[in-house]
């Protein structure tokens, strides 16, 4: 299933709760990532915002993480319940949860780490 395209690159997400990312420049070629922090379950949603260079997934288990561009896991927010779906709000980087019939909305300042 390819879920995000960011100019020439793009990514796919497998039942098994992983995902690879792929690189079209002349050809096609997938970027060797650290398989680290993928999900153990089916991931449910998955966005990319294109502002930030993020990629944020989901999964049934109640587990958000967030990634950069080439998949370096940077932060998992975890929920009680199973997650439907996720979504960044807009080119800041808050993200929009939605899980146990109700959208959580968690601030971009709260989950992303300043160096």
């Amino acid at each position: 299933m390819l879920l995000y395209n960011s100019e020439e690159r793009f990514a796919i997400i497998f039942e098994s709760g992983e995902f690879e990312l792929f690189e079209f420049n002349q050809g096609l070629f997938w970027i060797q990532t650290e398989k680290t922090r993928e999900h153990d379950c089916c991931i449910t949603g998955f966005d990319y915002c294109i502002n930030l260079k993020l990629i944020v997934t989901c999964d049934n288990s109640g587990a958000v993480r967030v990634w950069n561009s080439d998949k370096k896991f940077i932060r998992e927010i975890l929920f009680p319940t199973s997650i439907d779906s996720v979504c960044f709000l807009d080119n800041s980087g808050d993200l929009l949860i939605s899980h146990a019939e109700r959208i959580s909305h968690i601030k971009f300042s709260t989950y992303y780490p300043i160096d």
